[in-house]
C-alpha cells in the first residue's frame, strides 16, 4: 500500500485521495490530533515493519515532539520505517507512517508521523496469494439418498481477506462462469504461504459473486471473479492464521498490500 507512494504537496493542508479507496493527509496538526484521540480512547494499535508485526500495544503520549508507544512484548530491536495500524470502533482502518527515533525502558519514541491514511472502502485487509493458490467451487452430486461434493470450477486465487477473495478463471470460453450476484458454495481454497510453501486446504460454506471482469493473465484471456464471503465466524477463524502468516511473508519482501 505504501510502496512507491509520494504524498502531494497540497496534502499538508487538506485530505487527498489515493487510488480512490484511500484518503490521506500529511498535516502535522491533524496527525497529532488523531494520535491523541487514539491515546485518550485507549485504542489498541499494532506496529508493522520489514519482517515484523507487534503484539497489540498503546500510544502513551502524542504531541508536537512525536509519539511515545508502550513497548510491545515481542519488540524487535533495529526496526527501521514503521507503520502504526489500528481500527477505531465502527470506523475503517487507519495507518500512520513513521520511524523509531529511540527507545526508553518501556517505551518507543517516534517523530510526528509523516502521513495518516484512512482505508475508506475496505473492512478487511487483503493479501496477495502466491502462485499455486487455487479455489475449487464444488458441485453437489446425488448418489442414491446421499449428496456428495465433487470438484467443479477451478481458479487461481489472486488475493484473499476475511471478507472475500478474487480469482482468475482461465479460458472462460470453455467453462460457464457463475452468474453475477449468484451464491456459490461450498468451495475449497488451497492456499500457499509462498510459492514453495503450501499452507492448507480449507472448505467454506458459501459466497456471493460480486464482480466478473475480463482480464489478461499470463498472456491468456481469463475472467476475474470476485467473491464476498457468506461464511461463519468459525470459518473466518480458520482463515485468519493464514492472513497473519501471509502478511508477515509480504512484510519480509516489502510487498504488503492493503
Amino acid at each position: 500500500m505504501l510502496e512507491n507512494f509520494t504524498p502531494s504537496e497540497t496534502s499538508r493542508y487538506r485530505w487527498e485521495y489515493h487510488k480512490d479507496y484511500l484518503k490521506y493527509t500529511t498535516c502535522p496538526d491533524v496527525i497529532i490530533d488523531e494520535a491523541a484521540k487514539v491515546r485518550d480512547q485507549h485504542i489498541w494499535i499494532e506496529l508493522l515493519a520489514n519482517g515484523y508485526r507487534s503484539t497489540p500495544t498503546l500510544i502513551l503520549e502524542a504531541g508536537k515532539r512525536g509519539l511515545e508507544i508502550d513497548r510491545p512484548e515481542n519488540w524487535k530491536r533495529g526496526v527501521g520505517p514503521l507503520i502504526i495500524r489500528y481500527r477505531p470502533p465502527q470506523c475503517p482502518w487507519h495507518i500512520l507512517k513513521t520511524r523509531v527515533k529511540t527507545t526508553t525502558g518501556n517505551g518507543i519514541l517516534t517523530p510526528v508521523p509523516e502521513v495518516i491514511m484512512v482505508v475508506e472502502k475496505r473492512q478487511y485487509f487483503r493479501v496477495s496469494c502466491p502462485l499455486g493458490s487455487r479455489i475449487i467451487l464444488m458441485k453437489r452430486i446425488r448418489c442414491g439418498k446421499k449428496i456428495k461434493l465433487m470438484p467443479g470450477l477451478r481458479g487461481k486465487i489472486r488475493d484473499i481477506s476475511l471478507g472475500g477473495l478474487a480469482f482468475y478463471l482461465e479460458d472462460p470460453r470453455k467453462v460457464t462462469p457463475p452468474p453475477l450476484r449468484s451464491i456459490v458454495g461450498p468451495f475449497t481454497v488451497e492456499l500457499m504461504l509462498t510459492a514453495e510453501k503450501p499452507w492448507n486446504s480449507l472448505l467454506f460454506s458459501e459466497a456471493e459473486v460480486i464482480r466478473l471482469k475480463e482480464s489478461g493473465r499470463y498472456d491468456k484471456k481469463s475472467l476475474e471473479v470476485a467473491l464476498k464471503f457468506r461464511i461463519s465466524t468459525k470459518e473466518k477463524e480458520r482463515l485468519y492464521p493464514y492472513i497473519q502468516k501471509r502478511e508477515l511473508e509480504l512484510l519480509k519482501t516489502g510487498a504488503l498490500r492493503e
